[in-house]
C-alpha cells in the first residue's frame, strides 16, 4: 500500500505502507485508488473543476478508483451555500 505524504491524519493508521508522492490518489493498493476529500475540499473541487479531472485521471490508471468524503456529516451544511453556484 502507498499513501500520499499529504496524508498526514491517516499516516499514524497504516505505519507499514510506503508514504510517497502519489500523482493520482491519495492512497493506492495494486488496482485500487483513493482520492480522500473533506466536505469542503468535495465541493470546493466540484467547482473549480479539479474533481473532474482527478477522476478521469484515477479512471484511466486503475482499476477501481473511489472519492471518499471524510466529514463531520454535521458540518455538511456550512458548505451547502455553494449549492448556488
Amino acid at each position: 500500500m502507498k499513501i500520499d505524504y499529504r496524508e498526514h491524519k491517516i499516516l499514524k493508521d497504516f505505519p507499514e505502507a510506503e508514504v510517497c508522492n502519489l500523482e493520482i490518489g491519495d492512497i493506492v493498493d495494486g488496482e485500487l485508488c483513493i482520492e480522500r476529500k473533506t466536505a469542503e475540499d468535495f465541493v470546493a473541487s466540484i467547482i473549480d473543476g479539479r474533481l473532474f479531472n482527478q477522476s478521469l485521471n484515477m479512471k484511466n490508471n486503475y482499476k477501481m478508483a473511489f472519492i471518499l468524503i471524510s466529514s463531520d456529516l454535521e458540518q455538511i451544511d456550512k458548505y451547502l451555500h455553494f449549492a448556488d453556484r
